[in-house]
């Protein structure tokens, strides 16, 4: 004949299944959103990465930006130098940009294509429309904006790990 099961160890059952079914629900509505955002970035990333491997005259908006945007001065009025594709400095170097900032929940990515052939990715906070960027003093050259805004160097579209 089994013993009976005591009031103490079916307690501590019940209160072991009510730690794992908090468990499954915090999971699922704290953490899957995250994971979705996640998912959300990696495919805008991929997508921006193919965009931005296209020549500047593939891209309407890039072309017009290029064409119309006057290579700034120390002098330049703030947001002169900044359009919604493209970052223009001083020397007349130029990066071919597309940011991320959908989410609070995942950091703000930035990817660039510099004037240089170099490819430049960023997690700093731009804001909506670079506003960050956009109201600071036109940058001297690719490599004083990279230091200034904390954009490093990665291989391009090749590399899988362009965070």
């Amino acid at each position: 004949m089994p013993a009976p099961v005591t009031f103490h160890k079916l307690l501590i059952n019940t209160l072991r299944g009510l730690g794992l079914f908090f468990l499954v629900v915090f999971l699922v509505f704290f953490l899957a959103p995250f994971s979705f955002k996640w998912i959300e970035r990696n495919t805008w990333r991929s997508d921006a990465l193919s965009r931005l491997a296209e020549p500047e005259g593939d891209d309407p908006m890039v072309q017009s930006e290029l064409h119309n945007m006057k290579v700034p001065t120390s002098d330049s009025e703030p947001g002169s130098w900044s359009g919604r594709s493209v970052i223009r400095m001083t020397n007349g170097e130029y990066l071919i940009y597309q940011y991320w900032h959908r989410s609070a929940m995942v950091e703000d990515l930035l990817l660039a294509r510099g004037s240089n052939g170099r490819w430049y990715s960023g997690h700093d906070h731009y804001c909506n429309d670079m506003a960050m960027i956009r109201f600071d003093p036109p940058a001297a050259s690719i490599a004083e904006f990279a230091s200034k805004y904390s954009l490093s160097e990665f291989d391009g579209p090749e590399q899988t790990k362009a965070q």
